[in-house]
């Protein structure tokens, strides 16, 4: 009798273990479960908060490849404030945004205009003074520039165009005694007239529909950083100096520009022909028909070794 009813426990024992291990087999499977759902809904989780706050660019900075600066509809004469003008947002390519664009209107509004501002132009931070222009021309003038003068006639002066506000390019025109040709080049580009004949004021010099009386010869003072007012200077003294209207809108640089008069002699002309030798000087045929055989030297800079006939 015992030993059957010790032969029954056994067998319930037995089943209480198997019960046991499919309980704790289904719960330990339950929890494994549970975590990797965790995890993954904590992956997606995370990639819906990162798309949600990612910032926003401008449409018109992706589309367009646009910033968006601060204009006046109309002129703003020197000394005015600029709150007492109106003003828009103008679309402006970004890779061209000048220095010191103005973007937001509560930046400036207590400031005045050093300089006469276009209309439908972006204000630049230089041309703006925190107080009244005293007068003259030196507030005018931008940090780190100066003001240089040069004297011109009704040619060189663009006949007499280049009044206050105008941007203009400095050309210098000199006979190279290296190689006995005369050249043109760029001295100075964008440089902004301040005074014309010692007049600051546009409207001072002629009306509307009025030909304008050009003196003999006049003086121009322009606006341009430090090295360039030194590099017109060294212009004065080389030759002749002259001035090219710009638009003020057209802020692009043309880097350095020379015109020979060879250029002149052979613009249109089937190019010279040149060949570069294996220890690296080139030889090529001058406007007379001789060859030429150049290197070049420690400086970088091409010289001729010979001219062959």
């Amino acid at each position: 009798m015992s030993a059957r009813f010790g032969s029954v426990s056994a067998g319930r024992q037995a089943i209480i273990r198997e019960r046991l291990l499919y309980i704790g087999g289904g719960a330990i499977t339950f929890a494994l479960a549970a975590i990797v759902a965790l995890i993954i809904y904590s992956y997606n989780e995370a990639d819906a908060h990162q798309s949600v706050t990612a910032p926003q660019q401008p449409l018109e900075q992706v589309a367009f490849g646009t910033v968006v600066l601060l204009a006046p509809t109309t002129p703003i004469p020197r000394g005015t404030q600029i709150n007492q003008a109106p003003m828009k947002e103008i679309h402006w390519p970004r890779n061209e945004v000048p220095e010191g664009a103005v973007r937001r209107a509560e930046d400036i509004r207590e400031m005045y205009a050093k300089v006469d501002i276009p209309a439908d132009q972006p204000i630049l931070r230089a041309n703006l003074s925190a107080t009244p222009p005293l007068g003259g021309i030196s507030d005018a003038i931008p940090p780190g520039h100066r003001a240089a003068t040069i004297e011109v006639d009704a040619t060189t002066g663009v006949e007499g165009w280049a009044t206050p506000g105008a941007h203009v390019d400095v050309l210098v025109t000199y006979h190279d005694l290296e190689d006995g040709k005369k050249k043109t080049q760029i001295a100075v580009e964008d440089a902004v007239v301040l005074s014309y004949n010692g007049q600051t004021r546009t409207s001072t010099l002629r009306g509307e529909g009025v030909s304008p009386i050009v003196p003999k010869t006049a003086t121009v003072t322009l606006a341009v950083p430090f090295r360039d007012a030194i590099r017109m200077r060294t212009a004065a003294a080389m030759g002749e100096i002259s001035l090219i209207l710009r638009s003020s809108s057209d802020m692009k640089s043309v880097g350095p520009q020379m015109v020979t008069s060879d250029d002149l002699r052979h613009d249109g002309q089937e190019p010279q022909r040149e060949y570069r030798e294996p220890d690296g000087r080139v030889r090529y045929t001058d406007s007379t028909g001789r060859s030429v055989e150049l290197e070049l030297g420690p400086d970088q800079r091409w010289r001729k070794i010979r001219g062959l006939e």
